[in-house]
């Protein structure tokens, strides 16, 4: 009985010692791969993402919010005010670039030369988009008042540019925030009421001497010109 005794006291030693040492000894380490759903946080990316929801990102994948990537805008500086006074005492291209700094003489002449072969190139071949483009309403309804008749009877404007003799800034004006330039032209040119498809004219070139009224608001980005008026001299 002793022996029996001595025996089930080993099985209960050693049983008593199993139970306390699974539960009661030194944890296992931890395994990081096997946590939840939504709960691994990449290392500096901020909070997890937990959401796991039907329709929406895996769980754990951090979204980055969409950056601004548009260039500043640059703010355009106004053009300055001067005076009345200060405009009075000044003449010609000076005055335009007392209040637009960026006016040069020399380009805006070319570009009137430009804009003249245009202008009666638009009228030959009734080209109403470019004249628009070219002239303020009223120069544009006084332009058409003249080629819509001819082209009711079948015919057009043909003009024939010779020679350049001069083109010259006359005189300037601003008036509030438009600037004036009147501008003298004097051209060797010929002018003919012919028929449609005329390649040419054969008219003699004579004189021709006008002072265009070309306008434009200083405060608009649209560097271009209209012509106002024509005022003829001959």
């Amino acid at each position: 009985m002793n022996e029996t005794f001595i025996f089930d006291l080993i099985i209960l030693v050693g049983f008593v010692y199993f139970i306390f040492s699974r539960f009661f000894g030194t944890k296992l380490p931890k395994d990081d791969s096997k946590k939840g759903p939504g709960m691994q946080q990449r290392k500096g990316m901020g909070r997890p993402q937990n959401i796991d929801r039907k329709g929406a990102r895996p769980a754990g994948q951090v979204v980055e919010m969409p950056r601004n990537n548009k260039p500043p805008v640059a703010v355009k500086p106004k053009k300055p005010v001067v005076s009345p006074e200060v405009l009075a005492k000044l003449e010609g291209a000076e005055r335009l670039k007392a209040v637009d700094p960026t006016f040069d003489e020399k380009t805006f002449l070319s570009g009137c030369r430009e804009a003249f072969n245009l202008y009666w190139q638009a009228a030959a071949e009734y080209d109403e988009e470019t004249l628009d483009a070219l002239t303020s309403p009223r120069a544009y309804d006084d332009i058409m008042d003249r080629i819509e008749p001819l082209e009711e009877e079948g015919r057009m404007l043909l003009t024939r540019i010779d020679k350049f003799e001069s083109i010259t800034l006359a005189e300037t004006r601003v008036n509030g925030r438009t600037a004036i330039a009147e501008v003298k032209y004097e051209v060797e040119m010929a002018q003919s009421e012919v028929k449609k498809n005329t390649k040419s004219t054969s008219s003699s070139g004579k004189p021709y001497k006008a002072v265009w009224v070309w306008a434009r608001n200083i405060d608009d980005p649209d560097p271009n010109w209209e012509l106002e008026d024509v005022k003829p001299l001959n």
